[in-house]
Order: C-alpha cells, then structure tokens, then sequence
C-alpha cells in the first residue's frame, strides 16, 4: 500500500536570526525572545534558566523552516524508552473507513493497543462475517474477531516502526462526542476522559504488563 506522509499540523517562514529554533530533545520546539523582551518581568515566568521558551509543540527543522507535526505532551513513551506519536497511528488507521474514531494508548507498557469506535453501518457486514450478531454487545469482544482487526491495522501501520504496532484492541459502537463529554469544542479526542472512560477495558488490554 502507499506510504502514509508524516502529518504536519502547521509550516512557518524562516526562521530570523534572534528566533533559531532549539532542540534539546527529540521533538521538543524552544524559542528563544528577542533581547528586548528578555529584561520583561513577566518572561521570566515562562522560560527556564537558559532562556528558552518551551512551546510543547513536536516540530521538525527542514530547509530552514519549522514544520510541527504535533503536541509533545501527547507522546506516548512505552517501557522501553520508545517514543511514539499516537496521532500518527492514529491518522493511518482513520483512513480505514471501518474505524470512525481511533485512541492509540501505552504509555508505560510494553506494547501499544487501540480503542476503536467502528463505523455503525460497516459493523453488521463485519459480525456476520465473523458468525457473530451484530445487535450483541459481547460481539465485540470476539477473540476471532479482534484477531482479525489486529492483522487490519498491521497493514494500515506497515510503514511504522516495529514498535509502533497494536497488539490489543477494544471495539466500540459509542462515539465520542462533545455530548458526552469525550471530545472537545474543536472536535479533538481528550484523551484522559476517553482512558478513564475506558479504563476497565485498558486494564482488560495490558493484565500484568507494566
């Protein structure tokens, strides 16, 4: 299949010279002020001892522009140390039209899993292909069933890392709306609500791991 492109949320002009970008860690977008505005009381708020200001936006330096690519306090660190961008997963399995919302969680853990809201008119096909009642909750917990979307989503994220690949899912007939308070005005996921919110069926996802 066609490799999916690194998303990119937004693209600055060049950068100025008193406006270098500084990369400490992976990701992580500084910027340090004008020297004018260092002498403002109120900067000292918001920056560190060093004077840079941290944005929390994930950002890539490219023939002298700044491209962010998303919000570092997003980025999932499994147990080995791996960091991983769950926006970007989540972007290639929400081109599957079978998957209408899509939460990448593993902070912590040794391996990622997905909760998966399934697209209302796709699902019955889905059940009975499956031998499964689609009007039945507990069909969505049909280990033959998640195996099956497991090897779907390897193929959505076969240009990801090795470590970047699902091994647990939920299944979900429930959106997530502003109604029920799981996404916000903006329509972007909050991605503790949905944790909490999902919490039995995390814990259900990782048992004893981490």
């Amino acid at each position: 299949c066609d490799s999916v492109p690194q998303a990119t949320l937004y693209r600055f002009g060049r950068t100025l010279a008193w406006q270098e970008p500084h990369k400490t860690v992976p990701w992580n977008l500084q910027f340090k002020p004008a020297h004018q505005l260092w002498s403002h009381p109120a900067t000292a708020k918001v920056l560190n001892h060093d004077g840079w200001l941290h944005t929390g936006d994930q950002a890539r330096l490219q023939d002298g522009h700044i491209f962010i690519t998303g919000r570092i306090k997003d980025i999932l660190v499994l147990s080995n140390g791996e960091k991983v961008p769950p926006a970007d997963l989540e972007m290639a399995i929400g081109l599957d039209p079978l998957f209408d919302q899509v939460m990448v969680v593993g902070e912590g853990h040794s391996y990622l899993s997905a909760i998966l809201v399934l697209n209302a008119d796709l699902w019955p096909g889905i059940a009975h292909e499956h031998g499964l009642d689609p009007n039945l909750t507990e069909s969505l917990h049909d280990a033959h069933l998640h195996k099956d979307i497991i090897k779907r989503l390897r193929l959505a994220l076969s240009d990801f890392p090795g470590y970047a690949k699902i091994r647990r899912v939920t299944l979900t007939l429930e959106p997530w709306s502003i109604e029920n308070g799981l996404l916000t005005p903006t329509l972007k996921i909050k991605r503790n609500r949905i944790m909490e919110y999902h919490a039995a069926a995390i814990q259900t996802m990782y048992g004893g791991d981490g």
